[in-house]
């Protein structure tokens, strides 16, 4: 009589197809799991770049509510013609950027404004140096 030989390894279809469910799943809560983190990464980033923008904001209109309480005192004295004529200032938003605001004089008006914003910018503080190089062959 002949004796059956069987393989060294009796594993079914079954077990094998559940490892690799398993695997495709850890690989897929991984990726998940990244793209979440860059994600919020992201959104801080952003979160954090827009609160200093809106404080560099508030800044400036204090300084504009100001300049124009000092003119609309000015034009009640009549000395309102013996200032200057424009105004400019800028307000670090952070290390690399600034809000530019340049304001012309203009007469009182019902609102209690005595200016007019000609500027009010966000601009960058560092000079951009491209490179459109492209090393193909060395």
């Amino acid at each position: 009589m002949k004796k059956r030989s069987y393989p060294v390894v009796n594993i079914g279809i079954v077990p094998v197809f559940t490892i690799c469910v398993i695997l495709c799943m850890v690989t897929f809560a991984v990726l998940s799991y990244m793209s979440a983190d860059r994600d919020f990464r992201f959104s801080s980033q952003v979160a954090e770049q827009t609160t200093a923008y809106y404080d560099a904001v508030n800044e400036a209109n204090q300084q504009i509510a100001s300049l124009n309480q000092t003119l609309l005192d000015s034009w009640n004295r009549g000395v309102y013609e013996q200032t200057e004529s424009s105004y400019a200032f800028s307000v670090p938003v952070s290390d690399t950027k600034e809000l530019i605001v340049e304001l012309t004089r203009i007469e009182p008006q019902p609102d209690g404004s005595c200016t007019r914003i000609e500027r009010f910018e966000e601009t960058s503080t560092t000079k951009w140096h491209g490179d459109d190089s492209l090393n193909l062959i060395k």
